[in-house]
């Protein structure tokens, strides 16, 4: 074999291999960013509430149960405070039943921009 083609060949083979590192490496930080990203929003909800945070969720809940007009459903919606602002997460079955949700805690909490909306419309 010639000289130039064996060179060709080990150069070929460096990039393949340098290639290959890299794919590595953007694996590995895709998945670091994944668990930073998680670890994150888990630390947002494990935080511990203040009193006052504790009483804002409880009105709310007191406020959906005293409600007939919203349906049952709505005790699976996660209701969590922090520093006064309310965050509401789940899964409701229409658009209307999220905007009757989404007005009752406003309703309670007296400001529309306290109320977080992290919730989906669709089945269970």
């Amino acid at each position: 074999m010639k000289p130039s083609r064996m060179a060709f060949i080990f150069i070929l083979c460096g990039a393949v291999l340098a290639c290959w590192g890299q794919e590595r490496e953007v694996k590995q930080d895709k998945a670091k960013v994944s668990q930073s990203a998680a670890a994150e929003a888990t630390a947002a909800d494990d935080q511990k509430a203040t009193p006052e945070d504790k009483e804002l969720t409880r009105k709310i809940r007191d406020a959906f149960a005293a409600d007939k007009t919203l349906p049952a459903s709505v005790h699976n919606i996660k209701v969590s405070a922090q520093n006064g602002v309310v965050t509401l997460k789940g899964t409701v079955k229409s658009e209307d039943e999220k905007k009757m949700v989404i007005a009752k805690a406003v309703e309670v909490v007296g400001k529309a921009e306290n109320v977080t909306d992290q919730l989906m419309v669709g089945p269970k």
